[in-house]
C-alpha cells in the first residue's frame, strides 16, 4: 500500500513538472513557458532575431498555475534594448520581476483555443500603448506534430483576410 501512494505522488508530481515545461512552435520560433510569478503572471519566452543569445518575455496576467479552463488573458512582452534604439518607446515600465525600466515593451492579448493542456493559442501584440494587431498562432509541441484542422482552417482565412487589406 506504501508503494502504491509513493508511486501515485510520484507520477502526479511528474505530470505537474511536465505541465510546466509547455512549448508552442510558432512562425517565428518556440515560444516557452518559463516559469510562474508570485503575483499571478507566467513568464514565456520567444525568439529574437536580434539577439541569438537572449529571448523575448511575455509576461501574462492570470496564467500562472492554470492548466485547465484557460480563456483570454492580457500581457505585456519586453525585450532587450539599447537606448539607440529607434523601436524604443516615450514611457517605460516597470519589469515585472527586476522593477528596472523597460522601454522596449508592448501588450499582448493571449486567447487559447483549446481551454485544457496542451492547448494552441492565437496571440495578438503591438509596440508600447498601440492596440494589438500582430498575430502569432502557438501549436502545442507534443508527440504529435500535425496542426488541428479547425486551427489549420483558421490560419487560412486569416491569411487571406491580411492579403486583402
Amino acid at each position: 500500500m506504501r508503494k502504491l501512494i509513493i508511486t501515485a505522488m510520484l507520477a502526479g508530481l511528474c505530470a505537474t513538472l511536465a505541465m510546466a515545461d509547455e512549448v508552442w512552435s510558432s512562425n517565428f520560433g518556440d515560444i516557452i513557458y518559463e516559469r510562474d510569478l508570485d503575483n499571478g503572471m507566467a513568464v514565456l519566452s520567444y525568439p529574437l532575431e536580434d539577439y541569438e543569445d537572449q529571448r523575448g518575455l511575455i509576461y501574462v496576467f492570470g496564467l500562472a498555475g492554470q492548466y485547465e479552463g484557460r480563456g483570454r488573458y492580457d500581457g505585456i512582452w519586453i525585450e532587450p534594448f539599447e537606448m539607440s534604439d529607434p523601436k524604443l518607446c516615450e514611457v517605460a515600465i516597470s519589469n515585472p520581476e527586476t522593477e528596472d525600466p523597460e522601454y522596449k515593451w508592448g501588450r499582448v492579448e493571449l486567447i487559447f483555443a483549446n481551454p485544457d493542456y496542451p492547448g494552441t493559442f492565437v496571440a495578438q501584440g503591438a509596440d508600447c500603448f498601440e492596440d494589438p494587431i500582430d498575430v502569432v498562432i502557438g501549436y502545442p509541441v507534443t508527440g504529435e506534430t500535425a496542426k488541428p484542422e479547425a486551427m489549420s482552417d483558421f490560419t487560412a482565412k486569416d491569411e487571406s483576410a491580411t492579403e486583402e487589406e
